[in-house]
């Protein structure tokens, strides 16, 4: 089963959490742990209606590698494998 994300919303395969920042620093402690988490777009939608009904197109893509906020988005069960529903406004960031 395939599901596509309706106007702005993407679907993220959360990642497993390492120990070092996105600078490659070591990072002590688990408190930045408890508040992001990072994940893979899997799918996104085609994008959000204007006041003027005009598309505004997505800036994230399938694939792209996103920071959000721990507790952010609905999970969801396709094909025996978790992940997260949630707004593309929802991502702090791209991680490159």
């Amino acid at each position: 089963m395939q599901l596509k994300p309706m106007f702005d919303q993407i679907i993220v395969k959360e990642l497993e959490e390492d120990d070092e920042s996105l600078g490659g620093i070591k990072l002590i402690g688990d408190s930045h742990k408890d508040q992001f988490s990072r994940g893979k777009v899997i799918a996104v939608g085609p994008g959000r209606r204007s006041a003027q009904d005009v598309l505004v197109s997505m800036t994230l893509k399938a694939g792209d590698k996103i920071l959000f906020d721990r507790g952010v988005g609905a999970k969801i069960t396709l094909n025996r494998e978790e992940y997260l529903m949630m707004f593309e406004g929802d991502a702090r960031g791209i991680i490159e």
